[in-house]
C-alpha cells in the first residue's frame, strides 16, 4: 500500500496512491516475473483498457516453474468480441532478408503456426477468431500492403497502431525478462514491429523492403528498418 500526503498541505490525511501510475511499478513487475497484477478475472465484463490473460507463454525467464500466463490489453470490443494485443514485446522475430508483405512474412507464419499450436488450450483456440487482415498501403511511402490476409493472430498495421493508441506514450511497450534474454539486451522499453511495408532500400546492387515498427519511445516508424538491425519484439 502506497501512500502520500496531499499536496495541500494538509499532512494529517493521507491519500491512497495507485502503484500502477508509477514507471517503477511496471519495472518492478517485469523484474520479478509479476506479469499478473491488476488482470481482470471475468473475460465476458472486460471493457477497452482492461487487461486480461489467456494461453501461456515463457515470460520470467524461469523455465523451471513451467511457462507462465500471457497478459493482454484490451484495445477494442463488439456485442460478441474483443481486440486484445499483448501488453508486453513477447517474442523475438526471426530474421529475413526481406519484409516484402505481411502475407508472405516469416511473423505471420510463425504466429499462426508454432505461436498458435503451442501457447493456447484447444478451448482456447475455439474462443480465438479468424480476422480478415486488411493490409492497406503504406500512407507515407506509398509501398503496397499486399492481398488481404484470414490469420488467428497478426500485428497491428499503422493505422491501427495510431488509432487504438493515442499518444507515443501510450505505445511504450516493455520487454519480458526471456524476451531481454533471447535477444541480450536490457532495455527499459523495446520497440515491436507492425505489418504494414515500410520503404524500399536500394543500392546498386541490393534491394529490400523495410518493416514498420513502433520505436522504444512510443513513436512510428512508417519508413521502417529489417529485423537484422533492431532487436524489435513481437506484440500479437
Amino acid at each position: 500500500n502506497y501512500e502520500y500526503y496531499q499536496s495541500s498541505g494538509d499532512y494529517t490525511t493521507l491519500k491512497p496512491v495507485d502503484p500502477a501510475e508509477y514507471w517503477w511499478y511496471e519495472e518492478a513487475k517485469r523484474q520479478t516475473g509479476d506479469y499478473d497484477s491488476g488482470v481482470a478475472t471475468d473475460i465476458s465484463q472486460v471493457n477497452v483498457g482492461d487487461v486480461i490473460t489467456f494461453g501461456t507463454y515463457e515470460m520470467d525467464n524461469d523455465t523451471a516453474n513451467g511457462t507462465d500466463n500471457v497478459s493482454w490489453l484490451v484495445l477494442d470490443e463488439t456485442e460478441d468480441s474483443i481486440l486484445v494485443i499483448s501488453k508486453y514485446c513477447i517474442a523475438s522475430q526471426q530474421t529475413s532478408d526481406t519484409y516484402d508483405t505481411w502475407e508472405t512474412s516469416v511473423a505471420r507464419n510463425w504466429l499462426n503456426g508454432e505461436f498458435y499450436d503451442t501457447v493456447f488450450t484447444e478451448d482456447e483456440k475455439s474462443r480465438i477468431l479468424t480476422t480478415t487482415v486488411v493490409n492497406d498501403d503504406n500512407p507515407d511511402t506509398g509501398m503496397k500492403g499486399g492481398n488481404d490476409t484470414a490469420d488467428k493472430l497478426f500485428l497491428l498495421s499503422i493505422d491501427e497502431a495510431n488509432k487504438y493508441f493515442s499518444s507515443s506514450e501510450d505505445r511504450i511497450a516493455y520487454g519480458t525478462l526471456y524476451l531481454q534474454k533471447l535477444v541480450d539486451e536490457d532495455e527499459d522499453a523495446f520497440g515491436w514491429w507492425l505489418r504494414t511495408p515500410g520503404k524500399r532500400f536500394s543500392t546498386l546492387s541490393f534491394s529490400q523492403i523495410y518493416q514498420t515498427y513502433v520505436g522504444s519511445g512510443g513513436y512510428v516508424s512508417t519508413e521502417g528498418c529489417t529485423a537484422a538491425v533492431y532487436n524489435n519484439g513481437l506484440r500479437p
